[in-house]
């Protein structure tokens, strides 16, 4: 990754906070304020995760991307990442059953988020412990990135077709393609770092459209807010 791709991303994913923190300050339902918070932290992350790979790029060039302070610092960014966007996944599945009319609770999310959350949470100590330990990368590294993932893929895929917000499918629109377009970006990387910059400008774009488009919900909170309701 270069410079100027750095520069790019950067701007969107800045973009990205900004909106997703207006439009939560200015909410008043908490499960859109933490759809607005958890695009925030993705964009942080987003910023964080591709500094590491722009400073960390000259080992890249000598074929040992996980080399220097990126062995450990570069999974760990990510894995703060798809927690983040395992968060704003886990809110989209509670904010779109409230507007399901029937209330369905689809693969009995309720019932197993909390193990889903534990497992990625102890998939990423063992990790990081593991590279800490002995400075060896494990097979177990993907478990904390593919958890979110599948689970992400199967809560949208179930939840975007029942929930009658349109706002909340737009948000999902654009939050999807970021979602899988940072797992590759991230791979990418290990062969051509200046073609995981342009995955990671595409992904950092659609963090951006993803969090204007929750801008709705704040014209319909002020409006509510301005009748008393």
């Amino acid at each position: 990754m270069v410079a100027a791709e750095f520069l790019v991303i950067a701007y969107f994913a800045g973009r990205a906070g900004y909106t997703a923190l207006t439009v939560r300050n200015a909410l008043f339902v908490r499960l859109y304020r933490n759809q607005g918070l958890s695009i925030s932290i993705a964009a942080l992350a987003t910023c964080i995760l591709t500094l590491v790979g722009l400073v960390t790029a000259p080992a890249s060039n000598q074929n040992s991307p996980t080399s220097g302070p990126g062995q450990v610092l570069g999974p760990l960014v990510l894995f703060g990442l798809y927690l983040a966007l395992f968060y704003t996944v886990d809110t989209f599945a509670r904010v779109a059953r409230y507007s399901d009319p029937l209330l369905r609770d689809p693969l009995h999310w309720r019932r197993i988020r909390g193990v889903v959350w534990a497992l990625d949470f102890l998939a990423i100590a063992y990790v990081v412990a593991l590279g800490i330990l002995t400075g060896q990368e494990t097979e177990a590294f993907v478990f904390p990135i593919a958890i979110p993932l599948v689970s992400g893929v199967l809560l949208i895929s179930a939840n975007v077709r029942r929930t009658r917000d349109p706002t909340l499918r737009r948000h999902l629109l654009w939050l999807g393609p970021f979602f899988l377009l940072s797992f590759v970006a991230f791979f990418i990387a290990f062969g051509s770092a200046q073609l995981s910059g342009l995955a990671w400008i595409v992904a950092a774009f659609c963090l951006y459209k993803s969090a204007g488009s929750l801008a709705p919900l704040n014209r319909i909170e002020s409006s509510l807010s301005g009748t008393g309701e």
